[in-house]
């Protein structure tokens, strides 16, 4: 159903216009109105023939419902009136007609409008990709340092041997136990004994054992972090590259919350594989 869509004023109100629809000529309209009362006349400013007017009134109103002053007055001037339709209308009027409005004017404004928007949703965009490639970098960022860590774990760990390669720290462990036990066994044995020569003993026993400890494979023997904790040395590397797996993830929690994103542990590790170790 064909229909007008208009911007009325009173001169009664000066801050105020009215937009509405009807389905008969608006100055009829106009007419109208000014049988209620008023002291001023209603006087058409603009008018649009559209299909389905009432749709078009009522998306107007909602556009404008910022400076809805009630039912359907605007605290707002012609000129946004008629831009507000002419945007909710996008190009869709069978006519249009501007009464007492410099139409040039009104289209020199829209486009300027139009090019405020076009900029400023550009930058937008700009932001939008720039954000984007911060967060991308910092996935990417998380999967190396995620491999890096894997990488170092323990052969032992890796291998499934945990005879064939151990960590420094585990063997100095060892070392240390089997050095001050043979020192306290070769004072023990007697008061003959200097220190010098129970020191040099001490290192003796403690090589050979640790050689044999080696070769055999201590499963065979509990190891002083067995002792302390109740857990293989192994193990306490396995509970120590959690935890800082987990620091790492926080960490980048934290990085991401900042940019309004979070962690995507399944995208990040989809990413490329970071170079091989050689």
């Amino acid at each position: 159903m064909k229909g007008w869509v208009y911007v009325i004023t009173n001169a009664a109100m000066p801050s105020l216009v009215k937009v509405g629809f009807s389905t008969k000529d608006p100055e009829l309209r106009a007419a109208e109105l000014g049988n209620t009362g008023s002291p001023h006349p209603y006087t058409v400013e603009y008018e649009m023939l559209i299909e389905e007017p009432y749709q078009i009134e009522q998306a107007t109103h909602k556009f404008m419902s910022h400076v809805r002053e009630g039912k359907e007055w605007f605290k707002c001037s012609v000129e946004e009136a008629v831009l507000s339709i002419r945007n909710i209308s996008n190009g869709q009027q069978i006519s249009e007609t501007y009464k007492r409005l410099d139409r040039e004017k009104i289209l020199a404004v829209e486009q300027s409008v139009q090019k405020r928007i076009a900029q400023q949703n550009a930058q937008n965009e700009a932001t939008r990709l720039s954000r984007e490639a911060e967060i991308l970098k910092l996935h990417s960022d998380y999967r190396k340092e995620e491999f890096d860590l894997l990488r170092d774990l323990p052969a032992s760990q890796l291998s499934g041997i945990p005879w064939f390669i151990n960590r420094t720290e585990r063997h100095l462990s060892i070392i240390v136990c089997l050095y001050f036990i043979f020192f306290l066994l070769c004072v023990i044995s007697g008061s003959k004994i200097k220190t010098n020569d129970a020191f040099f003993l001490a290192k003796i026993f403690s090589v050979v054992i640790y050689v044999f400890w080696f070769i055999v494979g201590d499963a065979l023997f509990p190891t002083f972090s067995q002792w302390v904790t109740g857990k293989s040395i192994d193990e306490n590397i396995e509970v120590a590259n959690r935890d800082a797996q987990e620091r790492l993830k926080q960490t980048y929690i934290t990085k991401l919350n900042e940019l309004g994103s979070t962690l995507n542990l399944e995208f990040a590790r989809k990413l490329p594989e970071p170079e091989q170790i050689k």
